[in-house]
């Protein structure tokens, strides 16, 4: 009925993910399956001493976009709390 997988957005696997997850999708959809993505910004990367940008509403907003770009049905993720989310 349903493919999910996740995304750490950032992550020194992330290209890879992104790559394997986009095909995932792709052949689920041809399938008639529905697809669900958990876009996850965690990591150090994002984290500074000032903030954890990890809930910031730029990151996630792009983290959304890229999930809509592989054309996730449903897209899970934090909700933004840094730069007025």
């Amino acid at each position: 009925m349903a493919v999910g997988a996740t995304i750490y957005f950032g992550s020194s696997e992330s290209n890879r993910q992104i790559q394997e997850i986009s095909e995932a999708f792709s052949y689920a959809h041809k399938l008639g399956m529905v697809t669900i993505l958990w876009a996850y910004l965690r990591n150090s990367a994002f984290k500074t001493d000032d903030a954890d940008y990890h809930v910031s509403a730029d990151l996630t907003g792009q983290a959304n976009y890229l999930g809509a770009t592989i054309e996730a049905d449903i897209i899970k993720q934090k909700l933004p709390e840094n730069n007025g989310g």
